[in-house]
């Protein structure tokens, strides 16, 4: 305590601070909520990661062939939402989806609505665990899809990473994690890419 009796407080500025801690989080509660459903939650995070949206307001989404094309196809199928696919260079396969949910749900910089971060736990899981598969990968070695799936059933949540420039997606993403109680951390390497 000093002269005024009041605690010494220290001050750090964030640059100080470990690269991983915990701290509480608190949110207000509002009432709204959107009712999206699990193939929604998979397509917008298809999107976000591995979509471009061309001036006529389409979503091009970009896979190569194999186990993840699968899973985009058979949401697209399940949504029922007007979609083209066709072979582009090699082995990657392009879905063109028109949809209103995508052009709804986030904003020219590929980034989700900010009230999407109501979604339950499990549809956070969903969002993060499909943003994977586009953009990132699974440290622990073997098959992605079949690790993330794994986690997705109930299994224990592999080293995960998702690489992305955008800070505001990034911070879309850290918030899903906070809410829902997955572990996770950011930094940016090198390449000024988030991880």
């Amino acid at each position: 305590r000093n002269a005024n009796n009041q605690k010494n407080w220290a001050r750090r500025s964030a640059a100080s601070l470990p690269q991983q801690f915990s701290m509480p989080a608190s949110l207000r509660g509002h009432d709204f909520s959107v009712d999206l459903t699990d193939d929604q939650i998979i397509l917008l995070a298809w999107a976000t990661t591995e979509g471009h949206i061309s001036p006529g307001g389409a979503v091009l989404i970009s896979q190569k062939e194999g186990g993840t094309a699968d899973v985009i196809r058979e949401v697209l199928g399940r949504l029922g939402y007007p979609y083209s696919e066709y072979k582009s260079v090699g082995a990657m396969r392009s879905f063109r989806v028109r949809s209103g949910f995508l052009t709804w749900a986030m904003d020219g910089e590929k980034v989700p609505r900010h009230e999407l971060q109501v979604m339950s736990p499990r549809q956070a899981h969903l969002f993060i665990g499909h943003a994977v598969l586009g953009d990132g990968h699974v440290t622990t070695g073997g098959d992605k899809l079949a690790l993330v799936e794994a986690w997705l059933a109930g299994g224990s949540q592999p080293s995960m990473c998702l690489a992305a420039k955008s800070d505001r997606f990034i911070n879309f993403v850290q918030t899903l994690c906070v809410l829902s109680g997955i572990k996770s951390r950011n930094y940016k390497d090198s390449d000024g890419f988030n991880r």
